[in-house]
């Protein structure tokens, strides 16, 4: 990001990183979702890693493109158009986190699902085997 002579951020280039970071928080909750639905829990929790990068990235340049109105022609004008953009993304960011739940919600009940169908298809263990001894002393 390319600094103005009082060492503050330029404006359009603060605003330009504010929304390349929606981007990448938009990406990794879509990313996180289809890893879900395909059953990859590990390839999810990575993409989660990611969003909450992703977080920290639009908190800063959040905070760059706040310190850069002073540096504006018209910061008032700014100062409302940036406060718009922010409520817009928050409404957005709050439908997309609804469904990234909706979607850690049902792969959470496929696995309970999948494990009880597995327990269902396998034959009673005999009272005295070794593995009943483990499961009555766990």
């Amino acid at each position: 990001m390319r600094k103005s002579v009082n060492g503050r951020p330029q404006p359009s280039a603060a605003l330009a990183a504010m929304i390349e970071a929606e981007k990448l928080i938009v990406e990794a909750i879509a990313r996180e979702r289809a890893a879900l639905r395909a059953g990859q829990k590990f390839a999810a929790a990575a993409y989660h890693t990611q969003l909450r990068t992703a977080a920290g990235i639009y908190l800063a340049s959040l905070k760059n493109a706040r310190d850069s109105l002073a540096s504006a022609t018209d910061p008032d004008r700014l100062a409302a158009d940036m406060e718009r953009r922010r409520r817009t993304f928050a409404d957005l960011l709050r439908v997309e986190l609804a469904a990234l739940a909706s979607s850690r919600i049902l792969y959470a009940e496929r696995m309970r699902m999948a494990a009880e169908r597995k327990d269902a298809s396998m034959p009673p263990r005999p009272a005295n085997s070794p593995a009943a001894f483990r499961t009555r002393a766990a």
